[in-house]
């Protein structure tokens, strides 16, 4: 049976409840709408990359024991909010990851679209203008860094005051 003082709370409003347990960031990130909107001009002028590790779990295909969840690394082109690459791995995100995934959007799909008997178009493909990260140590690679001057690809922020994922959440889920 609940008690005087979890009736009354339970009755003020979920916000207040929030940012008085977790604090004003914490009930801001979890009941305000993302409203930060990070636009370009052209295709492939700003790319965003990120990693998240996947809600799944992977089983081993001889004796069903769990191995482990996978991360995906996602590479979307900001004006289009098409997927420009992907990597899935069981490792920890890395500069591979990330290279694996810029070398998958800067090539056309048309083979790796065959290889798998998709018949839907992905046409996005070729070098960015520059690249959206976070301060995640394998964008900090030197060879990382190397890499992407040679191509012409520049480093860039996003929008102050902006999580990583508010630009992109809505066109990558297809909405």
């Amino acid at each position: 049976m609940a008690t005087t003082v979890q009736r009354r709370v339970d009755r003020l409003p979920a916000d207040l409840v929030l940012r008085r347990r977790e604090g004003p960031k914490a009930a801001r990130d979890k009941i305000s709408p993302h409203t930060c909107r990070y636009e370009v001009e052209h295709p492939l002028d700003v790319i965003q990359i990120d990693h998240t590790l996947a809600d799944v779990i992977v089983l081993d295909d001889i004796h069903r024991q769990p191995i482990g969840r996978p991360w995906l690394t996602l590479a979307i082109d900001i004006r289009t909010r098409m997927v420009f690459g992907f990597h899935v791995t069981l490792r920890a995100p890395c500069e591979c990851s990330v290279a694996y995934a810029l070398e998958q959007g800067i090539r056309t799909k048309a083979a790796w679209l065959a290889a798998r008997n998709i018949t839907a178009p992905w046409p996005v493909s070729g070098v960015p203008k520059a690249m959206h990260l976070d301060n995640a140590r394998e964008f900090k690679a030197r060879g990382f860094l190397w890499d992407a001057g040679d191509t012409g690809s520049k480093r860039c922020r996003g929008p102050s005051r902006c999580r990583m994922s508010a630009a992109t959440s809505s066109g990558s889920s297809g909405a």
